[in-house]
């Protein structure tokens, strides 16, 4: 319950890791959640989230715009091309989302709803909505779309099975998301960039890519990657250009890593 295990996943779960540029970084997490996420460069970063949670990121080009609390609001969509709209105001909260090389990104959020928006290079995040409230959003060049939680709700991105969320990271750009329990999940863009991730329960899973680096524990490109699970238990991601790590059993405290 306590031992270290890189790119490791609780409950019987596998985290495979990939490295960005081309390649697919499948990380699935306990409790049967996924969560895809496209990395840059026409990659793939698929990593799922605990207690059932998925916590979607998209950045662009050096722009954060803050995703807040998603409850019994709705998100205007703003026009393409440079264009800055708060899309809507949850529990006081206001949330800016551009558009962005008319690529579509669908957010799902929590609840069975659908919040639409536009990604970056063809990318695509789809993110179930709370409350059964859609918000399309769009999301231009140059901006990042953090997720802030939702009074203490989970924010599903891309379910089980047929959802996805594939997101987009270029160029030294923030994408902060706050994940369930009042956790914040920062995530850095690429190219010298930090990628912080806050899972639930308080755990912090520091996520870093470079251009073609590893997320592992170690570091890549002058980058760590860190991983806490939930149960009290901390997961080191240790990745290196293709490598894959299978889950390992914390229950049994095993740890094991394969790397190719």
């Amino acid at each position: 319950m306590d031992s270290a295990i890189p790119v490791s996943a609780l409950m019987d779960s596998v985290i495979p890791v990939c490295i960005l540029m081309d390649n697919l970084l499948p990380v699935i997490d306990l409790m049967d959640s996924v969560i895809p996420i496209c990395a840059l460069m026409g990659s793939v970063f698929p990593v799922s989230t605990l207690m059932d949670s998925v916590i979607p990121v998209s950045i662009l080009m050096d722009n954060l715009l803050p995703i807040i609390d998603l409850m019994d609001s709705v998100n205007p969509v703003s026009d393409l091309m440079d264009s800055v709209f708060p899309v809507i105001d949850f529990m006081d909260s206001a949330i800016p989302l551009r558009l962005l090389m008319d690529s579509v990104i669908p957010v799902i959020n929590l609840m069975g709803s659908v919040i639409p928006i536009i990604d970056v290079m063809d990318s695509s995040i789809p993110v179930n909505s709370l409350m059964d409230i859609a918000i399309p959003g769009n999301a231009l060049m140059d901006s990042a779309i953090p997720v802030s939680d939702l009074m203490g709700c989970a924010i599903l991105v891309s379910a089980l099975n047929v959802s996805m969320i594939p997101v987009s990271a270029l160029m030294d750009s923030v994408i902060s998301v706050c994940a369930l329990m009042d956790s914040a999940i920062p995530v850095s863009a690429l190219m010298d960039s930090a990628i912080q991730v806050f899972a639930l329960m308080d755990r912090v899973i520091p996520v870093i890519n470079l251009m073609g680096s590893a997320i592992p524990v170690s570091v890549l490109m002058d980058s760590a990657i860190t991983v806490s699970a939930l149960m009290d238990s901390v997961i080191p991601v240790i990745d290196l250009m293709d490598s894959v790590i299978p889950n390992i059993d914390l229950m049994d405290c095993v740890n094991q890593s394969v790397l190719c």
